[in-house]
Protein backbone atom coordinates (compact mmCIF):
# COMPACT_ATOMS: atom_id res chain seq x y z
CA UNK A 1 0.00 0.00 0.00
CA UNK A 2 2.96 2.35 0.43
CA UNK A 3 3.20 2.96 -3.31
CA UNK A 4 -0.47 3.92 -3.49
CA UNK A 5 -0.10 6.34 -0.59
CA UNK A 6 2.80 7.98 -2.38
CA UNK A 7 0.71 8.51 -5.51
CA UNK A 8 -2.19 9.99 -3.55
CA UNK A 9 0.04 12.28 -1.54
CA UNK A 10 1.82 13.56 -4.63
CA UNK A 11 -1.46 14.51 -6.23
CA UNK A 12 -2.61 16.10 -2.99
CA UNK A 13 0.61 18.06 -2.97
CA UNK A 14 -0.09 19.26 -6.49
CA UNK A 15 -3.50 20.48 -5.41
CA UNK A 16 -1.84 22.67 -2.82
CA UNK A 17 -0.05 24.50 -5.60
CA UNK A 18 -3.01 24.88 -7.92
CA UNK A 19 -5.91 25.68 -5.61
CA UNK A 20 -5.16 29.39 -5.11
CA UNK A 21 -2.26 31.83 -5.16
CA UNK A 22 -2.40 32.41 -1.40
CA UNK A 23 -1.43 28.83 -0.70
CA UNK A 24 2.00 29.50 -2.17
CA UNK A 25 2.76 32.01 0.58
CA UNK A 26 2.10 29.81 3.59
CA UNK A 27 3.83 26.89 5.21
CA UNK A 28 2.21 23.43 5.26
CA UNK A 29 -0.12 23.03 8.23
CA UNK A 30 0.45 20.16 10.65
CA UNK A 31 1.30 16.88 8.92
CA UNK A 32 0.44 18.11 5.39
CA UNK A 33 3.01 17.18 2.76
CA UNK A 34 3.94 19.12 -0.35
CA UNK A 35 5.25 17.78 -3.62
CA UNK A 36 8.70 19.02 -2.57
CA UNK A 37 8.53 17.07 0.72
CA UNK A 38 7.68 13.88 -1.11
CA UNK A 39 10.19 14.20 -3.92
CA UNK A 40 13.04 14.74 -1.48
CA UNK A 41 12.29 11.29 -0.04
CA UNK A 42 14.12 8.58 -2.04
CA UNK A 43 11.38 6.01 -1.37
CA UNK A 44 8.84 8.18 -3.22
CA UNK A 45 10.38 7.40 -6.60
CA UNK A 46 10.21 3.67 -6.03
CA UNK A 47 6.56 4.04 -5.06
CA UNK A 48 5.81 6.06 -8.18
CA UNK A 49 7.51 3.66 -10.60
CA UNK A 50 5.77 0.80 -8.79
CA UNK A 51 2.46 2.37 -9.77
CA UNK A 52 3.60 2.50 -13.40
CA UNK A 53 4.20 -1.24 -13.28
CA UNK A 54 1.10 -1.94 -11.20
CA UNK A 55 -1.04 -0.26 -13.86
CA UNK A 56 -0.38 -3.28 -16.07
CA UNK A 57 -1.50 -5.71 -13.38
CA UNK A 58 -4.16 -4.13 -11.15
CA UNK A 59 -7.46 -2.47 -11.93
CA UNK A 60 -7.56 -0.05 -9.03
CA UNK A 61 -6.00 1.44 -5.93
CA UNK A 62 -7.05 -1.23 -3.43
CA UNK A 63 -7.24 -5.01 -3.22
CA UNK A 64 -9.56 -6.83 -5.58
CA UNK A 65 -9.42 -3.94 -8.08
CA UNK A 66 -11.33 -1.61 -5.77
CA UNK A 67 -11.24 2.17 -6.21
CA UNK A 68 -10.84 1.60 -9.95
CA UNK A 69 -8.41 3.68 -12.00
CA UNK A 70 -10.89 4.19 -14.84
CA UNK A 71 -14.66 4.65 -14.70
CA UNK A 72 -17.57 3.10 -16.55
CA UNK A 73 -16.56 -0.52 -16.02
CA UNK A 74 -15.88 -2.86 -13.09
CA UNK A 75 -12.30 -2.65 -11.84
CA UNK A 76 -11.72 -6.36 -12.35
CA UNK A 77 -12.93 -6.19 -15.94
CA UNK A 78 -10.73 -3.14 -16.61
CA UNK A 79 -7.47 -4.84 -15.62
CA UNK A 80 -4.87 -4.07 -18.33
CA UNK A 81 -3.60 -7.63 -18.85
CA UNK A 82 -7.12 -9.08 -18.79
CA UNK A 83 -8.35 -6.58 -21.36
CA UNK A 84 -5.32 -7.05 -23.58
CA UNK A 85 -5.67 -10.84 -23.50
CA UNK A 86 -9.35 -10.51 -24.42
CA UNK A 87 -8.52 -8.19 -27.33
CA UNK A 88 -5.86 -10.59 -28.62
CA UNK A 89 -7.49 -13.96 -28.02
CA UNK A 90 -11.29 -13.65 -27.92
CA UNK A 91 -11.09 -12.09 -31.38
CA UNK A 92 -9.52 -15.29 -32.84
CA UNK A 93 -10.47 -18.94 -33.31
CA UNK A 94 -8.26 -19.83 -30.35
CA UNK A 95 -10.63 -18.69 -27.61
CA UNK A 96 -14.25 -18.01 -26.81
CA UNK A 97 -15.97 -17.10 -23.56
CA UNK A 98 -19.17 -18.55 -22.17
CA UNK A 99 -20.18 -15.52 -20.12
CA UNK A 100 -22.67 -12.92 -21.25
CA UNK A 101 -21.13 -9.88 -19.55
CA UNK A 102 -22.17 -6.80 -21.49
CA UNK A 103 -20.74 -6.88 -25.00
CA UNK A 104 -17.95 -9.40 -24.30
CA UNK A 105 -19.22 -11.86 -26.94
CA UNK A 106 -19.05 -9.18 -29.62
CA UNK A 107 -15.27 -9.51 -29.54
CA UNK A 108 -15.43 -13.04 -30.92
CA UNK A 109 -18.19 -12.05 -33.33
CA UNK A 110 -16.11 -9.11 -34.61
CA UNK A 111 -18.86 -6.63 -33.90
CA UNK A 112 -16.99 -3.35 -33.51
CA UNK A 113 -18.91 -0.41 -32.08
CA UNK A 114 -18.09 2.52 -29.82
CA UNK A 115 -20.63 1.07 -27.39
CA UNK A 116 -18.43 -1.90 -26.53
CA UNK A 117 -17.32 -1.26 -22.97
CA UNK A 118 -14.35 -3.63 -23.23
CA UNK A 119 -12.92 -1.87 -26.27
CA UNK A 120 -13.51 1.50 -24.59
CA UNK A 121 -11.86 0.23 -21.40
CA UNK A 122 -8.77 -1.00 -23.29
CA UNK A 123 -8.44 2.39 -25.00
CA UNK A 124 -8.86 4.18 -21.66
CA UNK A 125 -6.50 1.84 -19.83
CA UNK A 126 -3.74 2.38 -22.40
CA UNK A 127 -4.09 6.15 -22.18
CA UNK A 128 -4.24 6.07 -18.37
CA UNK A 129 -1.03 4.04 -18.29
CA UNK A 130 0.67 6.51 -20.62
CA UNK A 131 -0.38 9.42 -18.40
CA UNK A 132 1.06 7.71 -15.29
CA UNK A 133 4.37 7.19 -17.08
CA UNK A 134 4.37 10.78 -18.36
CA UNK A 135 3.91 12.06 -14.83
CA UNK A 136 6.78 9.98 -13.47
CA UNK A 137 9.07 11.12 -16.30
CA UNK A 138 8.12 14.75 -15.60
CA UNK A 139 8.75 14.43 -11.87
CA UNK A 140 12.11 12.71 -12.37
CA UNK A 141 13.64 15.17 -14.81
CA UNK A 142 17.02 16.70 -13.97
CA UNK A 143 15.38 20.09 -13.42
CA UNK A 144 12.94 18.59 -10.91
CA UNK A 145 15.69 16.73 -9.10
CA UNK A 146 17.66 19.97 -8.91
CA UNK A 147 14.62 21.95 -7.80
CA UNK A 148 13.98 19.64 -4.87
CA UNK A 149 17.64 19.01 -4.00
CA UNK A 150 17.33 15.26 -4.48
CA UNK A 151 20.47 13.68 -3.01
CA UNK A 152 23.11 12.71 -5.56
CA UNK A 153 23.42 9.20 -4.13
CA UNK A 154 19.95 8.23 -5.35
CA UNK A 155 19.98 10.00 -8.71
CA UNK A 156 21.41 6.98 -10.53
CA UNK A 157 18.57 4.86 -9.17
CA UNK A 158 16.01 7.48 -10.23
CA UNK A 159 17.60 7.53 -13.69
CA UNK A 160 17.05 3.77 -13.97
CA UNK A 161 13.40 4.20 -12.99
CA UNK A 162 13.04 6.99 -15.54
CA UNK A 163 14.33 4.81 -18.38
CA UNK A 164 11.93 2.08 -17.32
CA UNK A 165 9.04 4.56 -17.34
CA UNK A 166 9.99 5.58 -20.87
CA UNK A 167 9.99 1.92 -21.88
CA UNK A 168 6.60 1.31 -20.21
CA UNK A 169 5.16 4.35 -21.98
CA UNK A 170 6.44 3.10 -25.35
CA UNK A 171 5.08 -0.36 -24.53
CA UNK A 172 1.56 1.02 -24.03
CA UNK A 173 1.84 3.24 -27.09
CA UNK A 174 2.77 0.07 -29.02
CA UNK A 175 -0.46 -1.58 -27.85
CA UNK A 176 -2.41 1.52 -28.82
CA UNK A 177 -0.81 1.63 -32.26
CA UNK A 178 -1.42 -2.09 -32.81
CA UNK A 179 -5.04 -2.16 -31.61
CA UNK A 180 -6.35 1.27 -32.61
CA UNK A 181 -3.96 2.80 -35.14
CA UNK A 182 -4.47 6.50 -34.49
CA UNK A 183 -4.03 7.53 -30.86
CA UNK A 184 -4.13 10.68 -28.72
CA UNK A 185 -0.51 11.65 -28.17
CA UNK A 186 1.22 13.23 -25.21
CA UNK A 187 4.60 13.23 -23.52
CA UNK A 188 5.86 14.66 -20.25
CA UNK A 189 6.07 18.04 -21.97
CA UNK A 190 2.48 18.16 -23.22
CA UNK A 191 0.08 20.69 -21.74
CA UNK A 192 -2.94 18.42 -21.41
CA UNK A 193 -5.15 21.36 -20.42
CA UNK A 194 -5.23 22.30 -24.10
CA UNK A 195 -6.36 18.83 -25.18
CA UNK A 196 -4.36 16.21 -27.06
CA UNK A 197 -3.59 16.01 -30.77
CA UNK A 198 -4.02 12.70 -32.57
CA UNK A 199 -1.03 10.87 -34.04
CA UNK A 200 -1.42 8.47 -36.95
CA UNK A 201 -0.07 4.93 -36.93
CA UNK A 202 3.03 5.59 -39.05
CA UNK A 203 4.11 8.62 -37.04
CA UNK A 204 3.48 6.75 -33.80
CA UNK A 205 5.59 3.84 -35.07
CA UNK A 206 8.44 6.24 -35.76
CA UNK A 207 8.11 7.84 -32.32
CA UNK A 208 8.08 4.47 -30.51
CA UNK A 209 11.13 3.34 -32.45
CA UNK A 210 13.08 6.54 -31.74
CA UNK A 211 12.15 6.47 -28.05
CA UNK A 212 13.29 2.87 -27.60
CA UNK A 213 16.52 3.41 -29.53
CA UNK A 214 17.26 6.49 -27.41
CA UNK A 215 17.28 4.47 -24.17
CA UNK A 216 18.50 1.10 -25.45
CA UNK A 217 22.04 1.60 -24.17
CA UNK A 218 20.91 3.40 -20.99
CA UNK A 219 18.43 0.90 -19.55
CA UNK A 220 19.74 -1.88 -17.28
CA UNK A 221 21.44 -4.71 -19.27
CA UNK A 222 19.61 -7.98 -19.92
CA UNK A 223 19.14 -10.13 -16.84
CA UNK A 224 20.68 -7.55 -14.49
CA UNK A 225 17.54 -5.82 -13.21
CA UNK A 226 15.28 -6.68 -10.30
CA UNK A 227 12.88 -9.50 -11.18
CA UNK A 228 9.79 -8.05 -12.87
CA UNK A 229 11.44 -4.78 -13.89
CA UNK A 230 12.13 -4.10 -17.56
CA UNK A 231 15.66 -4.36 -18.91
CA UNK A 232 17.49 -4.14 -22.22
CA UNK A 233 16.19 -7.49 -23.47
CA UNK A 234 12.58 -6.48 -22.83
CA UNK A 235 13.21 -3.30 -24.83
CA UNK A 236 14.91 -5.22 -27.64
CA UNK A 237 12.06 -7.72 -27.80
CA UNK A 238 9.58 -4.86 -28.16
CA UNK A 239 11.67 -3.43 -31.01
CA UNK A 240 11.70 -6.87 -32.66
CA UNK A 241 7.90 -7.06 -32.46
CA UNK A 242 7.64 -3.52 -33.78
CA UNK A 243 9.84 -4.30 -36.79
CA UNK A 244 8.20 -7.67 -37.46
CA UNK A 245 4.88 -5.98 -38.27
CA UNK A 246 6.32 -2.76 -39.69
CA UNK A 247 4.77 -3.36 -43.10
CA UNK A 248 1.31 -3.33 -41.52
CA UNK A 249 2.05 -0.25 -39.43
CA UNK A 250 3.95 1.83 -42.00
CA UNK A 251 3.80 0.07 -45.36
CA UNK A 252 7.55 -0.63 -45.24
CA UNK A 253 8.92 -4.10 -44.42
CA UNK A 254 11.61 -4.22 -41.68
CA UNK A 255 12.19 -7.97 -41.29
CA UNK A 256 15.99 -7.64 -41.29
CA UNK A 257 15.77 -5.27 -38.34
CA UNK A 258 13.40 -7.68 -36.59
CA UNK A 259 15.96 -10.47 -36.99
CA UNK A 260 18.75 -8.24 -35.70
CA UNK A 261 16.87 -7.53 -32.50
CA UNK A 262 15.65 -11.11 -32.05
CA UNK A 263 19.29 -12.20 -32.15
CA UNK A 264 20.14 -9.59 -29.53
CA UNK A 265 17.50 -11.08 -27.26
CA UNK A 266 18.66 -14.66 -27.94
CA UNK A 267 22.19 -13.62 -27.01
CA UNK A 268 20.98 -12.00 -23.80
CA UNK A 269 21.85 -15.04 -21.70
CA UNK A 270 18.47 -16.79 -21.49
CA UNK A 271 18.28 -20.56 -21.19
CA UNK A 272 15.54 -23.20 -21.27
CA UNK A 273 15.27 -24.43 -17.67
CA UNK A 274 15.84 -28.07 -16.79
CA UNK A 275 12.97 -28.06 -14.28
CA UNK A 276 9.55 -29.40 -15.39
CA UNK A 277 7.64 -27.10 -17.75
CA UNK A 278 4.86 -26.71 -15.17
CA UNK A 279 7.31 -24.87 -12.90
CA UNK A 280 7.01 -21.88 -15.24
CA UNK A 281 3.49 -21.37 -13.90
CA UNK A 282 4.19 -21.84 -10.18
CA UNK A 283 4.09 -18.93 -7.78
CA UNK A 284 7.82 -19.31 -7.07
CA UNK A 285 8.85 -19.09 -10.72
CA UNK A 286 11.15 -16.22 -9.81
CA UNK A 287 13.43 -18.67 -8.02
CA UNK A 288 12.66 -22.27 -9.07
CA UNK A 289 14.78 -22.20 -12.24
CA UNK A 290 12.05 -21.03 -14.59
CA UNK A 291 13.28 -17.45 -14.29
CA UNK A 292 16.20 -18.21 -16.61
CA UNK A 293 13.75 -18.37 -19.54
CA UNK A 294 11.62 -15.28 -18.90
CA UNK A 295 12.50 -12.08 -20.74
CA UNK A 296 10.18 -9.86 -18.69
CA UNK A 297 7.43 -10.72 -16.21
CA UNK A 298 4.42 -9.03 -14.68
CA UNK A 299 4.64 -10.19 -11.08
CA UNK A 300 1.50 -11.58 -9.43
CA UNK A 301 1.98 -13.04 -5.96
CA UNK A 302 -1.56 -13.38 -4.59
CA UNK A 303 -0.87 -11.16 -1.57
CA UNK A 304 0.25 -7.79 -2.87
CA UNK A 305 -1.42 -8.01 -6.28
CA UNK A 306 -4.96 -9.15 -5.56
CA UNK A 307 -7.03 -8.81 -8.71
CA UNK A 308 -9.76 -10.44 -10.76
CA UNK A 309 -7.63 -9.89 -13.85
CA UNK A 310 -4.12 -10.93 -14.75
CA UNK A 311 -3.10 -14.46 -13.92
CA UNK A 312 -6.07 -14.83 -11.54
CA UNK A 313 -8.34 -14.51 -14.56
CA UNK A 314 -6.16 -16.63 -16.84
CA UNK A 315 -5.89 -19.41 -14.24
CA UNK A 316 -9.44 -19.56 -12.87
CA UNK A 317 -11.55 -18.67 -15.92
CA UNK A 318 -10.65 -21.71 -18.09
CA UNK A 319 -11.39 -24.25 -15.31
CA UNK A 320 -14.91 -25.67 -15.23
CA UNK A 321 -17.13 -28.68 -15.93
CA UNK A 322 -15.49 -31.94 -14.85
CA UNK A 323 -12.10 -30.29 -14.29
CA UNK A 324 -10.74 -30.52 -10.75
CA UNK A 325 -9.53 -27.05 -9.66
CA UNK A 326 -7.10 -28.58 -7.17
CA UNK A 327 -5.14 -30.12 -10.04
CA UNK A 328 -4.35 -26.59 -11.14
CA UNK A 329 -3.47 -25.37 -7.65
CA UNK A 330 -6.58 -23.19 -7.30
CA UNK A 331 -9.62 -23.29 -5.03
CA UNK A 332 -12.25 -23.03 -7.75
CA UNK A 333 -12.88 -22.53 -11.44
CA UNK A 334 -14.98 -19.88 -13.16
CA UNK A 335 -16.01 -21.93 -16.20
CA UNK A 336 -15.66 -19.12 -18.72
CA UNK A 337 -12.79 -19.36 -21.20
CA UNK A 338 -12.49 -22.26 -23.59
CA UNK A 339 -11.31 -22.87 -27.14
CA UNK A 340 -13.36 -23.38 -30.30
CA UNK A 341 -14.08 -26.81 -31.72
CA UNK A 342 -12.42 -25.77 -34.98
CA UNK A 343 -9.18 -25.04 -33.16
CA UNK A 344 -9.43 -28.28 -31.20
CA UNK A 345 -9.89 -30.33 -34.38
CA UNK A 346 -6.62 -29.02 -35.76
CA UNK A 347 -4.85 -31.18 -33.18
CA UNK A 348 -7.36 -33.90 -32.26
CA UNK A 349 -9.49 -36.01 -34.59
CA UNK A 350 -12.00 -37.16 -31.95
Amino acid sequence: MKMYKSIILVFLGMLLFTACDDVLTVEPDGDSLTEADLLKDPTTYRGLIAKAYAGLMLGGQSGGDGNADISGIDGGFSNYLRLYWNMQELTTDEAIIAWNDGTIKDLHGHVWTDGNEFINAMFSRINYQISVCNEFIRLSSDSKLDEYDVPSDIRSEVAEYRNEARFLRAYSYYHGMDLFGTMPFSTENTDVANGLDAINRTDLFNWIESELLAIEDQIVPAGMNEYGRADQAALQMLLAKLYLNAQVYTGTERNDDALTYINKVINGGYTIPTVPYAYSFYADNDSNGAQSEFIWTLNFDGLNTQTFGGTTYLTHAPVGGDMDPSEFGINGGWGGIRTTKQFYKLFCST
